[in-house]
């Protein structure tokens, strides 16, 4: 078998590090083991609340994150806020962890790097910076730059406002009616990506349809790795910082 590919899920975040921060970005860079980092953007507002900022988060809220559910209500005033509605000021005189793009693809420093939209508002904001950091800093070019979605709209959107980075297709449960294979060409997408246990049955059948580079979210097993190689699947997404050290490169 070939030796397969890994993503660092949200950086490597499940060694003392909050996932999609400067931390987490810095220790799987680092690491040596991983071809590229995932990291989740959405965005917030600059201090003057005039101008959008991508910032490094999953969820559209920080309840989970700083585990809200377990703080009285008298205490949750950020529970169900979105994200969006967070000014830079805020974020810091609060201190939230949160991580700027700019922060993230500075720490990276030239670390390829996946970056999934989580909506269609953070990405001109996104573009923005992305083109702002490859014009100053030349360990960045857009070779390193892959952008993912659930969304197929918003990679359309990519292949049309920035034709130079690379596009990942994600394919989830939410995405079964759709077919993959023709959005896949069209978009002259670099990988597919499949949830892990729709891979089975979808990985061979992409394969049918010309579809060379296939993966999936998220694994964090040897033995996982080892039964979806053999449907074919080429990269895992993991939250594992050991994993890839089960597949020592011959």
């Amino acid at each position: 078998m070939k030796q397969p590919i890994f993503v660092a899920h949200r950086g490597a975040w499940k060694t003392g590090r909050r996932e999609n921060t400067s931390g987490a970005i810095e220790r799987a860079a680092n690491s040596g083991r991983f071809s590229y980092i995932e990291v989740d953007v959405r965005r917030s507002r600059s201090d003057d609340s005039a101008n959008q900022t991508p910032i490094l988060v999953h969820d559209p809220t920080l309840d989970r994150l700083y585990e809200l559910y377990n703080i009285p209500k008298s205490k949750r005033h950020r529970l169900g806020q979105p994200i969006y509605g967070l000014t830079l000021d805020i974020i810091r005189s609060e201190e939230i962890e949160l991580t700027t793009l700019v922060e993230g693809l500075r720490v990276a420093n030239g670390h390829p790097i996946n970056i999934e939209i989580k909506s269609a508002e953070s990405l001109d904001s996104t573009l923005e910076v992305i083109r702002d950091v490859i014009k100053k800093y030349s360990e960045w070019t857009w070779e390193k730059i892959v952008f993912s979605s659930f969304d197929w709209d918003i990679l359309y959107d990519i292949k049309e406002k920035a034709p130079e980075a690379g596009i990942t297709l994600i394919y989830g449960w939410r995405s079964l009616p759709r077919s993959f294979g023709r959005t896949y060409h069209s978009l002259g997408a670099r990988w597919i990506m499949f949830n892990k246990w729709l891979a089975p049955v979808l990985s061979p059948l992409a394969k049918l349809y010309g579809i060379q580079h296939r993966g999936v979210y998220t694994v964090n097993s040897k033995l996982e790795v080892r039964i979806l190689q053999l449907f074919g699947v080429s990269s895992f997404t993991t939250d594992s910082i050991t994993l890839p050290d089960e597949f020592p490169v011959k």
